[in-house]
């Protein structure tokens, strides 16, 4: 559940976490993932989808209006700090043609064949239902971002360029 910021783009925390950003599942019943371990704490998780609903954050574009970049750190924060967005519920995310890579993205179509989905350079990213990366394009979203860079057996981690 990592970002690796390579391009940092801008930064933003303006907008408040909506409740369920600490409580999204991101491993639901029925899903098939690889880069989604059991073991993941709830709630948004750096490198997933920050998108808009009204005037807060959410971490699944089933709720949101239109997405805006990627989580920075998950919702408690960074792993041995104090719990910033727990205490300001502030979720701070990248956007704005920053270059990264993540390590959490969709690994299986959710059409509910759950066939494998490859990557490759040039292709657009979107938001899936839960909130992660995915080349699978819903009905009129919009492209999150570019593959840059695609994962293998080797090295499993997604390069991009933010678009939003």
């Amino acid at each position: 559940m990592a970002l690796r910021i390579q391009y940092v783009g801008h930064r933003n925390s303006l907008f408040s976490l909506e409740e369920d950003a600490f409580t999204h599942d991101h491993k639901p019943a029925g899903v098939t993932n690889d880069t989604i371990l059991s073991s993941m704490p709830k709630g948004v998780l750096g490198g997933s989808v920050a998108g808009l609903k009204g005037d807060l954050l959410v971490g699944s574009c089933e709720r949101a209006d239109r997405p805006l970049g990627l989580f920075i750190n998950n919702a408690a924060g960074n792993p041995f700090e104090n719990t910033p967005a727990v205490a300001s519920e502030k979720g701070p995310f990248v956007h704005c043609l920053g270059a990264c890579q993540v390590d959490v993205y969709e690994t299986n179509d959710d059409d509910g064949a759950g066939a494998a989905l490859e990557y490759e350079a040039g292709d657009l990213l979107y938001s899936s239902a839960n909130g992660l990366l995915t080349k699978e394009a819903g009905g009129g979203q919009v492209a999150v971002g570019v593959v840059v860079k695609a994962p293998s057996a080797s090295d499993p981690w997604l390069g991009l360029l933010l678009l939003v």
